[in-house]
C-alpha cells in the first residue's frame, strides 16, 4: 500500500477539492461513455401508456395527481420531454443519464459522510474513505443492473426516486455529523424537503424514515437508545405515511389482489411467498449480472412447501441474521444489508404487484450492495495486496461498464429487446406475445402470428395474444379465424371491454350488425367515453336502416371527435336518406366550419344543394373550391353546367 499512502492519500488530503472536481469529472465522463449508445434507442412496453394520457398530451400538470398521486414528479418530467421532444427519444434519454449520473455523485457523498460517522471515523477503513468512496460510486454507475432504469425511458421513476431518497440520506448525515446550530437547521429544513418530493415519485421511498432509523441506531450508538422524543416523531411520521397512503392510494386497493399478466391471481400471500425467491434472484444478479433480461419467467409460489420458496426462505433469513451478528464488529456490513431489504420493502413484500420481478427495482437497493463489497474488499483481503485489489476493482467497474453498454443495445428497439428475452426465458409468453406485437407494427403479419401462436402454446389461458392473432388474422383478411380467436380470448377474459371492441370489427366485416351492435354496447357499459364506440355502433344502425339510431350515435360521436370529415359526411347521408335535406346541409356547413379547407365537404354540400334547386348557392361554393384547388377533378365540368 506505498503507493497509496505515499502518494494518494497526501495528495487528497491536501488537494481535497481538487480531488473531489476530478471525480466528478471522471464520474462524468465513464457515465457517458457507459450509455452513449442508448440516445437513439426506441420508446418500450410502459413508455406507450404515459404517452397516450390525456395529462401528457394536454400539457395537464395538476391533473397527474388524478392519475397517480404518488408519482407526480417523474410524469411532470415525461410532459416537459414530450413537448419539447416529442418522438426524438434522445431529450429523454439525456435526462435519464444526467440523473443516473447524479445518483452516482449522491453515493460518492454519502459514503464519505458514512465513513465520517462515529462507529467508523476512528477505525483503519475510514483513512481510505476517499477512495472507497470514489470506487463505491463507480460501481453504482457502471453495474449492468442499473441499465434497466437508464434505458428504459419510463424507468426514470426508479432513478428520480433514488436521487431524492440519496439525497435525504445525505441530508440527515450531514445535518448529524454538522456542529454548526443553523447549519443543522438548514440541513433539517431541506431533508424535509426532500423527503416530500421523494414521496411524489414513487411509492418506494416510504421506506425513508425506516433506513434513517437504521443509519442512527447502526451509525451512531453503540447501545441502542430511544428517547421518548424521538418515539413521538417517528410515531408521528408513521402516522402521517399511512394517511398519506390512504388517500393516495387506499389500502383496499394497496393490498388488492392483482392479475397476473397471464391473468392468474396474485395476492398478499402468494406474492410474499414469491419474493422469497425473487429476493434470492436479486442478490445472485448483484453478484454475478449475466442473464439480465426485461420480462424474467417467474411463476407464483403457491405454498411456503415448495422446494424452492423454502430455500429462498432459508437464504434470505440468513443473510439477514449476517446483518445483525455482524452489527458490533462490522457495521458497514449490517448497514449494508438492512439498506438493501429496507429499500425493497414495498415492492418485495405482502403488497401485490403484477410483475413479481423486474430488474429496475434493484437501483436502489444496490448501494446497500456497494457497502458490503467495500468493505469485504479492505477488511477481509489482506492488506498488503491493498493496491492491487483496488486496480482489480478498478478492472471489475470497466468490465461492468463494457457489460452495461452491451446491454444498451438490447434496447434498440422491441425486437431486439423481446427476442433477448426470449432467448433467456423461452417459456415466457409475454414476452412471445410481446414480440408478435413488434412485427405486427411492422405489419408482418405472418411473423406476427407465428409469435402469438406461440405465445397461445405456451400458456393456453393468457388471453391477450388470442386478441392479438385475431387482429392479425383480420388484417391478412381470414376473418372466421379472426372471430374464432376473438371468442377464446372473450372467453377467457369476459370482463375486458376493448375484447368486446376488436370482435365486433370482425362481426361488422361479416355483416353480422346485430351481435356487432351487442359487442359495442357492451363496451360502452364501461367505457361511455369511447368514442370510436359510436361511430362503429352508428354504421352498424346504418347499415340496419336505423336511420334516427344511426343519427344520434354519428352525433355522439361528433362530440368527441368534431373534425371527423367522414361522419359528417355520414351523418349527413344518413339525413338525405330521411328527406331531412336541411339537416343535411347545415350537418355539411358545421363540417366545412370545423375543416375550413376540406374540398370534399364543400363538393358534397354543392352536389345536395344542386339537388335541392340552391343553384346560385352550389355555384358560389364551387367558385370558392376553384380558388382553393383549381385542378380539383371534375370541378370545371360541374361549374362549366350553370
Amino acid at each position: 500500500m506505498n503507493y497509496v499512502h505515499k502518494i494518494l492519500l497526501p495528495f487528497i488530503e491536501k488537494h481535497n477539492l481538487l480531488y473531489k472536481i476530478i471525480t466528478i469529472v471522471i464520474l462524468v465522463i465513464i457515465g457517458y461513455i457507459t450509455y452513449h449508445n442508448i440516445f437513439d434507442n426506441s420508446f418500450h412496453f410502459d413508455d406507450s401508456v404515459w404517452r397516450q394520457l390525456d395529462q401528457v398530451i394536454n400539457e395537464d400538470y395538476i391533473g397527474l395527481f388524478d392519475f397517480n398521486f404518488f408519482r407526480v414528479l417523474p410524469f411532470s418530467t415525461f410532459i416537459y420531454n414530450y413537448h419539447v421532444y416529442g418522438e426524438d427519444t434522445s431529450g429523454y434519454f439525456y435526462f435519464n443519464l444526467s440523473v443516473h449520473i447524479s445518483n452516482a455523485l449522491l453515493c460518492f457523498t454519502l459514503l464519505l459522510l458514512i465513513f465520517k460517522a462515529p462507529i467508523i471515523k476512528d477505525k483503519q477503513i475510514a483513512i481510505y474513505a476517499p477512495i472507497l468512496a470514489f470506487l463505491g460510486a463507480l460501481i453504482f454507475l457502471t453495474h449492468p443492473i442499473q441499465t434497466q432504469a437508464v434505458a428504459y425511458i419510463y424507468q426514470r421513476l426508479a432513478s428520480m426516486a433514488a436521487f431524492f431518497y440519496l439525497s435525504s440520506c445525505v441530508l440527515y448525515l450531514s445535518f448529524r455529523l454538522s456542529e454548526n446550530y443553523y447549519k443543522k437547521i438548514i440541513f433539517l429544513i431541506l431533508l424535509v424537503f426532500s423527503f416530500v418530493l421523494a414521496i411524489f415519485t414513487k411509492e418506494n421511498t416510504f421506506t425513508l424514515p425506516i433506513t434513517i432509523v437504521i443509519f442512527e441506531l447502526v451509525l451512531f450508538h453503540k447501545q441502542i437508545k430511544i428517547k421518548p422524543r424521538q418515539i413521538v416523531i417517528l410515531v408521528s411520521i408513521f402516522v402521517a405515511l399511512v394517511v398519506l397512503a390512504q388517500i393516495g392510494l387506499g389500502f383496499d386497493q394497496m393490498f388488492k389482489p392483482q392479475k397476473s399478466p397471464y391473468d392468474d391471481i396474485i395476492s398478499s400471500e402468494n406474492y410474499f411467498l414469491t419474493q422469497f425467491r425473487v429476493i434470492s434472484t436479486y442478490w445472485r444478479l448483484l453478484i454475478l449480472p449475466y442473464g439480465q433480461h426485461l420480462d424474467h419467467y417467474f411463476p407464483l409460489s403457491e405454498s411456503f412447501f415448495e422446494l424452492w420458496t423454502i430455500l429462498g426462505f432459508l437464504f434470505n433469513l440468513l443473510v439477514i441474521s449476517i446483518g445483525f451478528l455482524t452489527l458490533k464488529k462490522h457495521p458497514i456490513i449490517s448497514l449494508g444489508i438492512f439498506w438493501f431489504y429496507t429499500t425493497l420493502l414495498i415492492e418485495s413484500s405482502v403488497i401485490p404487484i403484477r410483475d413479481v420481478i423486474f430488474e429496475h427495482r434493484l437501483y436502489l437497493p444496490i448501494f446497500g450492495f456497494v457497502l458490503i463489497v467495500l468493505y469485504i474488499v479492505f477488511e477481509f483481503i489482506n492488506k498488503k495486496y491493498f493496491e492491487y485489489i483496488l486496480l482489480l476493482l478498478i478492472a471489475i467497474t470497466l468490465l461492468y461498464s463494457y457489460l452495461s453498454y452491451q446491454r444498451n443495445r438490447v434496447w434498440q428497439n422491441d425486437g431486439t429487446l423481446w427476442t433477448d428475452t426470449i432467448r433467456k426465458s423461452p417459456l415466457n409468453s409475454r414476452a412471445w406475445n410481446n414480440r408478435g406485437l413488434y412485427f405486427f407494427k411492422k405489419e408482418k403479419y405472418d411473423v406476427a402470428i407465428y409469435n402469438f401462436s406461440k405465445s397461445i402454446e405456451l400458456r393456453p389461458t393468457y388471453s391477450e395474444p388470442y386478441s392479438n392473432r385475431g387482429t392479425a388474422y383480420f388484417y391478412i383478411g381470414q376473418y372466421m379465424k379472426s372471430l374464432q380467436d376473438m371468442n377464446k380470448s372473450i372467453e377467457l377474459n369476459p370482463k375486458k371491454p376493448d375484447l368486446y371492441m376488436n370482435r365486433s370489427n370482425v362481426h361488422i366485416i361479416l355483416k353480422d350488425y346485430k351481435s356487432a351492435i351487442k359487442d359495442i354496447k357492451f363496451l360502452q357499459n364501461s367505457q361511455p367515453e369511447e368514442p370510436h364506440s359510436y361511430s362503429a355502433l352508428a354504421r352498424c344502425h346504418r347499415e340496419l336502416g336505423n336511420w334516427d339510431e344511426a343519427i344520434i350515435n354519428y352525433k355522439k360521436f361528433l362530440e368527441f371527435v368534431p373534425n371527423n370529415i367522414s361522419a359528417y359526411i355520414n351523418l349527413s347521408i344518413c339525413y338525405t336518406i330521411i328527406d331531412s335535406l336541411d339537416q343535411a346541409i347545415s350537418t355539411y356547413d358545421r363540417g366545412i366550419n370545423a375543416n375550413p379547407n376540406s374540398i370534399e365537404l364543400m363538393i358534397r354540400k354543392a352536389d345536395l344543394l344542386l339537388q335541392t334547386g340552391k343553384k346560385q348557392e352550389a355555384k358560389q361554393l364551387l367558385q370558392k373550391i376553384r380558388e382553393l384547388e383549381p385542378d380539383y377533378p371534375g370541378l370545371a365540368q360541374k361549374l362549366s353546367e350553370f
